[in-house]
């Protein structure tokens, strides 16, 4: 039989894929998207393999790579630190960091939240979100986890951005075929619960998501899946910034990891990329791509990375909303 790969789509956007492409090294550091985070020993051993990032004994994560002020480790400057208790990461001095606010606001980005609002709102107060910073969701804002139309509805009131996922890709389809008076048979239960449950602003708001968010001056774009190595951005496909997770042998994109080598691997550049998407590989850290969906929605963490200093916070999940797939 022949390889299966992304350059066509399946009903619900994913093509399965087949073949080999040999895995090795491991250039990255992997947290899977379900895992007991008490286990301090384990993610050490993780995080050793990487000197710029440190764990934190309350299991958040930081890293002082291309700090852009300068980073206090006195213990004295705790007291001083501005952010909302508990404090996480590494200390910045009060006058120092709110003088480079003054300018330069705080991009949060969120890994898939998939509907868990009560996360999204723990992780938001623990990264001190405050007007004026720039909030941005790596897609799947909905589907599988508790409160789908919530999470849209806080996002669009809040003045977030976000690109589109796989999943609210086929939330907003769904919407629409209802709108023109078609047959949403075609897609899940779930996609067609939360589709009649989102307003025409809130339906609208989702839609006007972008396929990706690129910064020059962070010199960083953000998408949900991926992006095909040594394609330029413009010639981008959707289907596969929306559902990218490895490349074949043959250089064929692909939705799953099965014989293939992650597509953030081979990434180069110049930009570096911020995506979601793959909680079965949980946080990845790559020399230019960083992956924050640590599967908040199968009992994991949500995950933020704040830019411009190059930080990662988590929060655990209240509860395990939906058993984790088997990797494919």
């Amino acid at each position: 039989m022949g390889e299966e790969c992304l350059a066509s789509q399946d009903s619900n956007g994913v093509q399965s894929s087949s073949g080999s492409c040999e895995r090795e090294g491991t250039a990255f550091i992997r947290v899977p998207g379900v895992v007991d985070w008490t286990a301090k020993g384990a993610l050490e051993k993780w995080f050793a393999r990487a000197s710029r990032w440190q764990l934190f004994d309350d299991g958040t994560f930081a890293t002082t790579q291309r700090p852009v002020i300068e980073l206090s480790h006195r213990e004295e400057s705790a007291a001083a630190a501005p952010f909302a208790e508990p404090v996480v990461g590494f200390r910045i001095h009060d006058r120092q960091w709110s003088r480079y606010l003054c300018n330069h606001p705080r991009v949060i980005a969120i890994g898939d939240v998939h509907g868990c609002i009560t996360e999204l709102q723990d992780l938001l107060r623990v990264c001190d979100y405050r007007p004026g910073d720039e909030l941005i969701l790596l897609g799947d804002l909905v589907a599988k986890g508790p409160d789908s139309q919530a999470v849209v509805q806080m996002a669009r009131e809040i003045g977030a951005r976000a690109v589109r996922g796989n999943h609210d890709h086929e939330v907003i389809r769904c919407r629409e075929a209802m709108m023109r008076g078609h047959d949403p048979s075609h897609a899940s239960v779930d996609h067609q619960r939360i589709a009649r449950q989102l307003s025409q602003q809130e339906h609208e708001w989702l839609r006007s998501c972008p396929w990706y968010i690129r910064s020059e001056d962070l010199e960083t774009v953000f998408v949900h899946a991926g992006f095909q190595p040594d394609v330029p951005f413009e010639e981008q496909l959707p289907r596969h910034m929306m559902n990218l997770r490895s490349v074949l042998e043959n250089g064929a994109p692909s939705a799953r990891h099965s014989n293939g080598m992650a597509w953030a691997r081979l990434w180069k550049g110049p930009l570096r990329v911020v995506f979601g998407h793959d909680a079965y590989m949980g946080l990845q850290l790559w020399d230019k791509c960083i992956g924050l969906d640590t599967g908040c929605v199968y009992g994991g963490r949500l995950t933020a990375l704040l830019l411009p200093e190059n930080r990662l916070i988590s929060v655990p999940a209240r509860k395990m909303y939906v058993a984790p797939r088997k990797r494919g």
